[in-house]
């Protein structure tokens, strides 16, 4: 059990197209944010990735004692990167929907996005007429 618990982000895969279109975002000027319920463990383990290396700002939940969908972490992202919510895209996998609501409530649009598909990205992104 230790050893599959040690070794168990290894089994999650970074999707490379993602990685892609946000390297593309970068590339034209776009701000990125990462708000994400991840562990201490998993965040350790993919920290150095290249998504995590193109973020303007990064909120993890285990870091900050605070979770998605509670409305505090998302004032506190807000307040930290010294973000206008009317000018935030938020792009969420969750199946709830709880998080999009919250981000919503507070001014923020987006919409879930179907787990690692890049497709779906590029898809919102163009409802929100951003071009990458």
């Amino acid at each position: 059990i230790e050893e599959i618990m040690n070794k168990r982000c290894q089994y999650f895969t970074v999707n490379e197209e993602t990685v892609k279109i946000a390297k593309r975002l970068k590339e034209k000027g776009y701000h990125i944010y990462v708000l994400s319920n991840m562990s201490e463990f998993a965040y350790t383990y993919f920290k150095d990735i290249d998504f995590f290396q193109l973020c303007d700002g990064i909120m993890i939940s285990a870091y900050e004692h605070l979770v998605k969908p509670e409305e505090k972490i998302f004032k506190t992202l807000l307040d930290r990167y010294h973000l206008n919510p009317q000018e935030c895209l938020f792009i969420d996998d969750d199946d709830t929907g709880k998080s999009l609501e919250t981000a919503n409530r507070l001014g923020i649009l987006g919409r879930r996005v179907k787990p690692n598909d890049s497709q779906d990205v590029l898809t919102l992104l163009e409802e929100y007429k951003i071009e990458v």
